[in-house]
């Protein structure tokens, strides 16, 4: 560890034990969160004759909802760990203010199990789609949030110039935009609101690639 005269202990990547405690810290809260958008994919009971394919088969229709929400939640859970995985590969270090910033992170990203059952067994209702939205918004915002503290306070090992710097901001923006733009179409259908993820998230990351600097 060592003592920057501005932002107080640093740890350093190969050189502290600790350095790598907060990175394993958050793949242990992904894991969880993944495993628990699992849990409300159950049969609590079947109408009628439990030994009827009929009604088997009707219970997991009615099961279709929620299938929706955790398939929807576990692969956008699944692209944010991706993006933390390429994130922490460019740490060169962290500081006491960044492990504040990967708890209110963790936070967001530990009760997103929450607004996914929601919107699974309310599908329906507006504010569920609402409060979904705003926990992604929330986990996207926190990412922008840790990458301008990591650029500003020299966290990177790699030396990005500073059009690459500003790409990079606009890019980790730009999906917290998106789910907090895309909020009214829960009051029109949280379905839609699903699916226009699926188009504005195409059209981002076409626009990101042809966006990014080649230097």
């Amino acid at each position: 560890m060592e003592q920057s005269p501005t932002d107080g202990p640093r740890w350093r990547r190969g050189g502290d034990p600790e350095f790598s405690r907060p990175l394993n810290f958050t793949d242990a809260v992904f894991a969880i969160a993944l495993t628990l958008l699992a849990l409300d994919l159950r049969i609590d009971r079947i109408a009628g004759n439990a030994d009827s394919v009929t009604a088997m088969w009707q219970a997991l229709v009615d099961l279709f909802p929620q299938v929706i929400a955790y398939v929807v939640a576990f692969f956008l859970l699944g692209k944010y760990w991706l993006a933390h995985h390429r994130f922490a590969a460019r740490l060169g270090a962290v500081d006491s203010r960044f492990l504040t910033l990967t708890l209110v992170y963790l936070a967001f990203v530990a009760v997103l199990p929450f607004p996914t059952s929601l919107i699974g067994g309310y599908e329906g209702n507006p504010l569920s789609g609402v409060l979904f939205a705003l926990n992604l918004a929330a986990i996207s915002g926190m990412e922008t949030v840790m990458l301008l503290h990591a650029q500003r306070h020299h966290l990177l090992m790699d030396g990005a110039s500073a059009q690459m710097r500003r790409w990079e901001l606009l890019c980790s923006l730009a999906p917290a935009a998106m789910f907090t733009a895309t909020i009214p179409l829960a009051f029109v259908d949280p379905t839609w609101m699903l699916l226009s993820w699926l188009v504005f998230g195409i059209g981002l990351s076409r626009w990101s690639d042809r966006a990014r600097p080649t230097t």
